[in-house]
């Protein structure tokens, strides 16, 4: 509800989150057309039907959080502003 007021540049959603898990965001997620920030999912799941799934709902990355360090996400955040 506040993504349209806040308007974020680039949206880092975890897929284990305690009220609303980050798939069903996806699901219920209204893309802000021109201004719609990229979403990038985190997660220590790897599992390849779930990362098929958030791309089809519209996230531009998938992070497997255990295999990338700060600097490269740091690199991936800076890359996708850009």
């Amino acid at each position: 509800k506040i993504i349209p007021e806040f308007k974020p540049e680039l949206i880092f959603l975890d897929l284990l989150m305690p009220e609303m898990g980050g798939v069903e965001f996806l699901k219920n997620y209204k893309p802000l057309g021109k201004q719609t920030p990229p979403i990038v999912v985190l997660s220590n799941l790897h599992d390849q039907e779930i990362i098929e799934q958030v791309h089809n709902l519209g996230a531009v990355e998938y992070v497997v959080k255990s295999q990338i360090t700060p600097a490269e996400m740091s690199k991936l955040a800076t890359g996708l502003l850009a």
